[in-house]
């Protein structure tokens, strides 16, 4: 939860609006990175508190398609991101090969240490998973890197602009997730009706190197 924080902090400060998610057993480590986002930049589909209940999965579907971009590990969101054809960051742990289970249709980029132990197969790691140890400032380098090459910038002045314009596309849709905007982060969207969120975590989050 340390390193998924520092790596939605640096976006944050770069201007995104980051949308935290993960299933009910997860909601501590959602929370905790929750704290290391400043509040008008960070969102979470879970309740306050008492956790009530987590999205459905139809309900995840629809906030995953209509995220700029998905950073995950290789478990259910990257599966879903590259089925919806979301574009993702995937830290992909060493207990596969990533031509196994790797994304066929969505922009992605792997990022994975290398290590004598890969692939494992082991469901949990006795050495503390040196696979995953990727610094926050590679993530978010890789992030935005991929976000620009398919025409989505999101600038330091806070405005955010697409490959078509910076005031909606010819189909009258808003801005690409301008952050200046309020209220829902699921209500702006791109071109493709994609909102500003860069959506982080989701089952599996817990996998992430600390």
């Amino acid at each position: 939860a340390r390193h998924f924080g520092t790596v939605a902090r640096l976006l944050s400060r770069h201007g995104w609006q980051v949308l935290v998610t993960g299933v009910e057993r997860e909601a501590t480590l959602v929370w905790e990175v929750l704290e290391q986002i400043p509040e008008e930049h960070a969102h979470t589909l879970l309740p306050a508190g008492a956790i009530n209940r987590a999205p459905t999965l139809l309900e995840y579907a629809a906030v995953v398609e209509r995220a700029a971009l998905v950073i995950c590990n290789d478990t259910l969101p990257m599966h879903l991101a590259d089925a919806l054809r979301t574009p993702e960051v995937v830290l992909f742990s060493g207990t596969d090969y990533e031509q196994q289970w790797q994304p066929r249709t969505s922009a992605a980029r792997l990022l994975r240490r290398p290590t004598p132990c890969h692939p494992c197969y082991l469901f949990e790691c006795p050495i503390g998973q040196p696979c995953l140890a990727i610094p926050p400032e590679e993530v978010v380098e890789t992030v935005e890197t991929l976000l620009a090459e398919m025409g989505i910038v999101c600038r330091q002045d806070n405005q955010t602009q697409d490959a078509h314009a910076a005031h909606g596309d010819r189909k009258g849709r808003a801005a690409l997730g301008d952050p200046t905007q309020q209220g829902d982060p699921t209500q702006q969207g791109d071109r493709k009706g994609r909102p500003g969120a860069v959506a982080a975590g989701g089952e599996g989050m817990e996998a992430v190197h600390d």
